[in-house]
Formats: structure tokens, C-alpha cells, sequence
């Protein structure tokens, strides 16, 4: 038998996917309805990717109303199911930042080898008091500044620049859905994202992908891209 390394190469280095999902009162209803949805859609998405194509996902999902809660904790994908969540109480973003930041720094949890983690950040309202230290450990120090990231801002405007303090120093905006509907449409968007979320040869330019819906948009009213992020994580 010959070996192949481009068999093995996107199996042995693995992507990290982080959820951090609002589930305070500000995402009951309809809200809350479409983000189970689209998350466990998501989900079964990632484990038909890593079968076909070889590819190794972990996932780890922490949700925050008045604390932060793992919800699944850091695992392969193929492992996880989905139980849905309930909304309710308030929004303590602080608690969520640090504890998704405990699990990048941590080098046993998420190797050097990895490619760089992938955070998505979904709010329906201003976060609790006492948010911003969290925030800027989170996006200044340590192995955490150098995820890559994604923020979905969902019906309240008043959030925005918690939202866009998330994405500082990032290449990505952020998007706001105007109806629960558009929740699902950032996942799927956010889907092909992650999939394409693997390197590519450092002379060549990042690809740029244009969001391609029409209803979502960025926190600015404008339409959006997403450039690809392509660096590995490293241990710097």
C-alpha cells in the first residue's frame, strides 16, 4: 500500500469550534426555537463533513443567561447530541468569555497543532455588568487573540459595540439578524465557513466568500464578506 499523506493531514490536525450562545430572556420565543434548530442542524452538518471528507472537528458549547453553563462539553463532533435549550434570565457574557478562554489556553484541550479555533458568538440583547475585562483578556492576551471569530447580533442594536469589541482586530463584521429567521441563515452561512476553515499557501491571497443571502446583514446595514482566516494555532 502506498501511503498517502493528504489522507491523513486534515485528520490529525483538527478544528475547534466554540459556540457561545445567548440564552437569556432576550431569546425566548421564536428566538430560542430557531437557534436549537439551526445549532443541531449544524451539528449533523460537521459529522457528514468529517466523514466524507476525513476532517476532525471538536465542539464545545457554553451557553450564558445569569451564569455561564458547558453545555456540551469539548468533544469530536461525532460524539455530541444535541439537547435543546431554554431561554430565560439574564446575559452574563463575563463568565462565558472566561470559561471558553480557559479551554484555548489549556494546550492539552487544544493543541499547537491545530488549526486556529473557531468562535461564534450569538447575543440577543447587552450583556450584564462587568463584561468588558473578560472581553479584553479574551481578544488581547493569550492564545484566545488569536481565534478566529464570528458574531451574530440578534433584533437588539444596543448591543453593537459589545459585539464589534468581540470581532477588534478581526477581518469579520458583525452580522445582525432582524427576525428569528435570519438566526438560521448565519448558521448555515457559518457551516461553510468552518468547512473552509483550513489552510492555504502563505503566497497566495486569503479567499474571500460573499455572504450570500440577502435578508442578513452586517451591524452597519450593509451587506458583508467573510475572508477566510487560514493561520494554524500555535503556542507563541
Amino acid at each position: 500500500m502506498v501511503f498517502e499523506p493528504a489522507l491523513f493531514d486534515d485528520f490529525d490536525k483538527p478544528t475547534f469550534v466554540f459556540l457561545l450562545l445567548d440564552i437569556g430572556g432576550c431569546m425566548d420565543g421564536d428566538n430560542i426555537r430557531i437557534l436549537n434548530k439551526a445549532v443541531e442542524t449544524m451539528i449533523t452538518y460537521f459529522k457528514k463533513a468529517t466523514n466524507q471528507n476525513r476532517m476532525s472537528i471538536h465542539l464545545s458549547v457554553i451557553t450564558f443567561d445569569n451564569h455561564a453553563k458547558l453545555h456540551i462539553p469539548l468533544q469530536p463532533v461525532e460524539n455530541v447530541t444535541w439537547c435543546n435549550l431554554s431561554a430565560g434570565g439574564g446575559t452574563n457574557l463575563a463568565d462565558a468569555l472566561v470559561m471558553v478562554k480557559t479551554m484555548i489556553e489549556d494546550r492539552c484541550a487544544v493543541p499547537s497543532r491545530a488549526y486556529r479555533p473557531v468562535v461564534l458568538l450569538v447575543s440577543g440583547g447587552y450583556p450584564n455588568d462587568g463584561w468588558e475585562k473578560s472581553m479584553n483578556d479574551f481578544i488581547n492576551t493569550g492564545r484566545s487573540s488569536k481565534c478566529d471569530r464570528m458574531s451574530l447580533l440578534i433584533g437588539d442594536s444596543s448591543a453593537t459595540s459589545v459585539m464589534e469589541k468581540f470581532l477588534q482586530g478581526s477581518i469579520n463584521s458583525v452580522f445582525f439578524a432582524s427576525n428569528a429567521d435570519d438566526i438560521a441563515t448565519f448558521f448555515h452561512f457559518a457551516e461553510r465557513y468552518i468547512l473552509n476553515h483550513r489552510p492555504v499557501v502563505p503566497e497566495e491571497p486569503r479567499p474571500i466568500i460573499p455572504f450570500p443571502f440577502g435578508d442578513i446583514t452586517d451591524a452597519t446595514g450593509a451587506g458583508s464578506t467573510i475572508v477566510m482566516a487560514s493561520d494554524d494555532m500555535d503556542d507563541e
